[in-house]
């Protein structure tokens, strides 16, 4: 029985409907005396036996609900200060509450919320956000007293993934602040929960293996700490629930993490702390797993100058971060499509956020992907606009910015080229839509998953709709907007349209990708990311398909420059062009790679000792 589990059967300890990650109801006092106790004994073993004491995670898969009467009472004082009098809180609430008194917890369940409203709910989880996070300083507070003056770094891992729909983890990652955690810890820990990937056939498949590679999450954290903290891959080597993992996956994995941001791949995951409700996990102890971890570790040792530097990408893209959206219960989270679309367009892409964006964050970069933002603070959309009037180009859906952090209508959806009818505001499109609708437009067919009912079109002259459907429905349209442009959706794109619309875009408005890549469905299936060294360049490409990719890389785009020695980190060994050469003279070279099923090379092309491009 974990402490969890015995805990629970303590309402002092576990009100109901209650969930923590971080021992038991921190509004209690017996906690964190018990949570002193088990540590001060924990501290003392280790360092009786002379270990090697370096870092501390201080909390795993953050968790933090509580009913206790203490939590409420805070939870009333916090809505005082925030709304003043009862009637403002009215006015966003809706109803006629009398006094902050009568208030108690909202109901957590996406029916309730769909009935009444998001905004008590924004409201609990915002103050739930800032109380996990008074709790974690406190909880850190707490061992440093302990270990009486030794000087260890503090990591913690926020959650794990990046989307959930109505169950426990959903609430935890929505209940959790990303945007705090950097003053919290000095390391930042990242998850890869392996599942198979193996099985991926299509396009409309990938998102969902991405998310799996977990490297999504990764640059989460690269993005909320602005690549200020290190990033610790604490899972990176776990098998899970019996999956096994191939050698060739495990290679990818982990290059895939090192190159979207990890400083660390931890091969087992020690749970140090007592952890409340989890156990040990072994890491993979497959011979041949093994044996390239032995590899992978023997080129890092050889080359961690080349790969340990951040940020290893610089975006000149960027995908929004909304946080709002991530709150509301009403419905499932994803930014999976979004990433993938954005990560194998052949353009670097960052991750921002609405903070980001307020401190004059979107100024670097040629685009914005929007399609993942349903809402968003008034600011934030104000700010928008402006980066739009003066020049960037942003993507959007229907869905994006229906309304503000609370639900309620927004001004400035006169920026869009389409509408959809006001009634949709409170649903996802995707319970109401019709299915199957599609259009040419490029040389493309853009297939929509769920078309928005009721479209109209806004803008006047400056709104062209670049493709309908047969039955005469937007499809996708555009809109000039100062000196910059808004491309829409007329619905739910496939992930397949999602990414090729995307690319599309990017090359009619003159964005130019970094590098080409040919081979049979290499727009779909093969990642590639180019980082800039001192001295040269590294060039990622990871195949993420269950079967072998023959690609090929002229010398175009950012890959137009030499004379360089091309070295493969993988493999310790020379890579040679096709015409059997490791030099490349970036003019009329030409790289062809055979990749395994998930297989992945990092090239490292080093300069010319003695020679300028």
């Amino acid at each position: 029985m974990t402490y969890n589990e015995f805990l629970k059967q303590d309402p002092k300890f576990f009100p109901p409907n209650s969930d923590f990650s971080i021992l038991a109801c921190p509004e209690n006092p017996e906690t964190w005396v018990l949570m002193r106790k088990l540590y001060k004994e924990c501290l003392e073993d280790v360092l009786s036996q002379g270990g090697n004491l370096n870092v501390i995670e201080l909390d795993n898969e953050s968790m933090y609900r509580s009913s206790s009467e203490a939590n409420i009472r805070m939870f009333r004082s916090y809505l005082t200060k925030r709304y003043g009098t009862i009637e403002k809180l009215n006015a966003v609430w809706g109803g006629n509450r009398r006094t902050f008194d009568s208030i108690e917890a909202p109901v957590m369940t996406r029916a309730d919320a769909r009935k009444n409203g998001i905004a008590p709910v924004i409201d609990w989880i915002k103050f739930q956000q800032m109380r996990y996070v008074q709790v974690i300083r406190q909880k850190r507070r707490m061992i440093e007293e302990l270990l009486k003056g030794r000087k260890v770094l503090f990591s913690i891992q926020p959650f794990a993934t990046l989307s959930g729909g109505e169950d426990r983890h959903s609430y935890a990652l929505r209940g959790c602040d990303y945007e705090a955690m950097p003053e919290l810890v000095d390391i930042l820990s990242s998850e890869r929960l392996f599942t198979p990937w193996r099985d991926g056939a299509s396009p409309e498949e990938m998102p969902a293996m991405i998310g799996n590679a977990g490297y999504l999450f990764t640059e989460m954290m690269r993005c909320v700490s602005e690549n200020r903290l290190p990033v610790l891959n604490t899972e990176g080597a776990m098998t899970k629930y019996g999956s096994r993992k191939t050698a060739s996956e495990y290679r990818l994995a982990v290059w895939s993490h090192i190159i979207h941001g990890d400083q660390a791949i931890v091969p087992t995951y020690w749970c140090f702390f007592p952890a409340p409700d989890s156990v040990c996990h072994p890491a993979n102890n497959e011979p041949d797993v093994l044996a390239e971890m032995t590899r992978i570790g023997t080129s890092l040792q050889r080359y961690g100058e080349l790969v340990a530097p951040v940020p290893r990408i610089r975006g000149n893209t960027a995908l929004f971060v909304s946080f709002e959206s991530m709150r509301d219960i009403r419905r499932n989270f994803s930014l999976e499509t979004e990433f993938y679309s954005g990560v194998f367009s052949r353009r670097p892409l960052d991750l921002i956020t609405g903070n980001q964006i307020l401190r004059g964050g979107l100024k670097k970069y040629r685009a914005l992907l929007l399609t993942g933002a349903h809402l968003v603070r008034e600011e934030v959309f104000a700010a928008i606009r402006r980066y739009v009037a003066e020049g960037g180009i942003v993507l959007a859906t229907p869905e994006t910015f229906l309304a503000d952090e609370y639900g309620k209508e927004i001004s400035g959806r006169e920026f869009f080229p389409l509408r959809s009818a006001k009634p949709l505001q409170n649903q996802p499109l995707p319970e109401i839509g019709k299915t199957g609708v599609s259009a040419s437009w490029n040389g493309l067919n853009l297939s929509l998953l769920f078309q928005a009912p009721d479209l109209s079109v806004q803008g006047g002259g400056q709104t062209a709709v670049l493709a309908r459907s047969a039955g005469g429905e937007p499809v996708l349209a555009v809109r000039s907007f100062g000196k910059g442009k808004v491309y829409q959706f007329g619905g739910i794109p496939s992930a397949g349209t999602s990414l090729l619309t995307w690319k599309a875009i990017l090359e009619r408005e003159k964005i130019a990708p970094d590098l080409e890549v040919h081979g049979e469905d290499a727009d779909f299936f093969v990642e590639t990311q180019l980082v800039e060294r001192e001295n040269g360049f590294l060039l990622y490409v990871a195949n993420f398909f269950r079967e072998a990719k023959v690609v090929t890389i002229p010398a175009k785009g950012k890959l137009r420059r030499g004379p360089y020695r091309i070295t493969a980190l993988t493999s310790g060994k020379e890579f040679h062009t096709v015409k059997n050469s490791p030099i490349w003279n970036g003019k009329e070279d030409l790289l062809k790679l055979s990749l395994p099923p998930h297989g992945v090379e990092v090239l490292y092309f080093e300069q010319e000792k003695g020679r300028k491009e």
